[in-house]
């Protein structure tokens, strides 16, 4: 599996101030049903814009502000390949998706599909191989690891392209309302360390937007739970199943929360998951 190269693990006080753009909103709020007016309760900030996604809690003193502030910088601001006279923002790569988190996420909004030829940056593939892997995960691709890293630095192979086809899917809605469907299909050229296997799964993610999902680690794995419950019981085409992960900080099995399969059970193992995965920055959770 290609690593980072691990010229420059980010230190965890970076690392902890990086985590402060979605964690800054784990605030309590003031009524278990907040009014629709205030749907983050407390922390609710009314904005509109390009950059409605990207305030603070409204509730943050100045010490958690200024918090914010710091890991709202290490999101947005590029990272460069090391060494660099930058020393706190150097160490991309060797493989990367995105030279920062700002790069997919944008105005911390969801990503996007590529336009024509363009390489993806909003979009991620997750690559897998039948079976199941250690805690109960998936098998990463034995050469090319859990994602597909299609950038590199200088003098590096990139791992190679993604290339998006699609094929139209037409139909008719119940009123006899025409329309057309654009069904994606992807495949991966100038492979630079060899073919994957044959039975390689992939899997495409978008980058989804990170308004308010600070607030999901306040909810209790109770509550959860008994919602799932809830939802079995009741027996409807769509009900939520708990997955039970490996969380890397804590080294312990928890209640998965996050990442579009709830895959990743905390903030902290999300975020430095994605540095390594996305970046190629190593850390004190991902050496």
């Amino acid at each position: 599996m290609i690593r980072p190269s691990g010229a420059h693990a980010m230190k965890p006080a970076h690392l902890a101030a990086a985590l402060v753009l979605v964690w800054g909103t784990v605030q309590a709020v003031s009524t278990d049903e907040p009014a629709d007016s205030l749907p983050g309760g407390d922390t609710t900030v009314h904005a509109t814009g390009r950059n409605a996604f990207s305030f603070p809690a409204a509730n943050l003193g100045d010490a958690e502000r200024t918090r914010f502030v710091i890991g709202n910088s290490f999101f947005k601001r590029n990272w460069v390949e090391a060494p660099a006279s930058t020393k706190k923002r150097d160490g991309l790569g060797p493989h990367f998706i995105a030279r920062s988190c700002g790069g997919c996420h944008t105005e911390d909004g969801r990503g996007a599909p590529p336009s024509g030829e363009e390489q993806p940056v909003g979009l991620l593939l997750r690559l897998s191989v039948p079976g199941v892997g250690e805690h109960g995960g998936v098998l990463p691709e034995p050469v090319y690891g859990d994602q597909f890293d299609n950038f590199a630095v200088q003098g590096v192979r990139p791992e190679g392209r993604v290339v998006i086809t699609h094929t139209e899917i037409r139909g008719h809605f119940a009123d006899g309302t025409p329309y057309i469907l654009r069904k994606p299909h992807y495949a991966f050229q100038d492979l630079g360390y060899g073919p994957m296997r044959p039975d390689v799964l992939v899997s495409p993610r978008i980058a989804p937007q990170l308004i308010g999902v600070g607030l999901i680690e306040a909810i209790s794995e109770a509550d959860i739970l008994a919602n799932a419950r809830e939802q079995a019981a009741a027996g409807g085409p769509i009900k939520g199943k708990p997955n039970r992960v490996w969380d890397a900080p804590s080294r312990q099995m928890m209640l998965g929360r996050y990442g579009w399969k709830a895959n990743v059970a905390t903030i902290a193992h999300q975020t430095a998951g994605a540095f390594q995965g996305d970046i190629g920055i190593t850390s004190s959770v991902f050496p």
